[in-house]
């Protein structure tokens, strides 16, 4: 309505986006308009956002990636679990067998172990990161690309553990985003972890039921780390609602980008 009370024929996108604005303050709020300016500035500076996403089975990490992606737009998916497969085949068992088991029972075959034997406290975590770190190669090669190519991607899968997070290039000017998906509620990961199989059937539900222990206890482990190494600004995000998960990833990428874009914003829409 804006437009043709001042009987305009054309318009600038400049003049666009400060009519958005002033609409999105008047019936919305500060909040709601600073968000538009945020994203508005970041679409237009050509700079990648990585958004890291991280989780055990069952967290929601796959259909919360594919929904952010799809609404970033741009961004491209990428599973650590994808990664794996292709190292699996291009490296045989013989020569990598931590890397062709399953996260949780990598630790089966480290050195040592013994194959009918129960993990120790440590084994499985330790199986985990020994994983964990080889995959990581591959991580850091996709991460690479998309910053020589200039365009955001997201990442998704239990392989991103806090220490991933120092392989990210320092010199960089993508807008990192790493976030952990959590469930807090042993019966309600399980329950996941049901629906998983009967929405996919080949993803093993019952070997990950088996190993619902070895599973919880990775998430407990992943969430010390992440509680523990503020440096890296990890977000733990409960993932109990799909829609409030996603809601709340939006607004801690938004939250990045408008550090990232720390002017002021309603100067730049020329509203005064």
């Amino acid at each position: 309505m804006e437009l043709p009370r001042e009987n305009a024929t054309h318009t600038s996108s400049h003049h666009l986006r400060r009519l958005t604005y002033r609409r999105l303050k008047e019936d919305l709020g500060a909040e709601s308009a600073r968000r538009y300016l945020v994203w508005m500035e970041f679409l237009h500076s050509g700079r990648p956002l990585l958004l890291l996403i991280g989780g055990v089975p069952g967290s929601g990490k796959s259909t919360i990636a594919n929904d952010i992606a799809h609404r970033l737009d741009s961004a491209r998916t990428q599973s650590t679990d994808m990664l794996r497969e292709v190292m699996r085949m291009l490296v045989p068992k013989q020569l990598m067998p931590v890397l062709h088991a399953s996260s949780f029972t990598a630790w089966r075959a480290l050195p040592g172990s013994r194959m009918g034997r129960e993990p120790g406290a440590n084994a499985v975590l330790d199986g985990y990161h020994a994983q964990a770190e080889l995959v990581s190669v591959a991580v850091q090669a996709a991460i690479q690309r998309a910053l020589t190519e200039r365009v955001s991607l997201v990442i998704e899968g239990v392989h991103l553990h806090p220490a991933v997070l120092q392989r990210v290039p320092h010199d960089t000017d993508a807008i990192v985003v790493p976030i952990l998906l959590a469930v807090l509620k042993p019966e309600q990961l399980r329950a996941r972890i049901r629906g998983r199989g009967r929405k996919v059937p080949d993803r093993r539900t019952e070997r990950y039921l088996d190993h619902f222990d070895d599973i919880w206890r990775l998430q407990s482990d992943l969430l010390s780390q992440a509680e523990q190494d503020q440096r890296n600004g990890i977000n733990i995000i409960v993932n109990d609602n799909k829609e409030k998960a996603i809601r709340q990833v939006m607004s801690t990428i938004i939250d990045a980008l408008a550090h990232a874009f720390s002017r002021d914003g309603e100067a730049r829409t020329g509203s005064g």
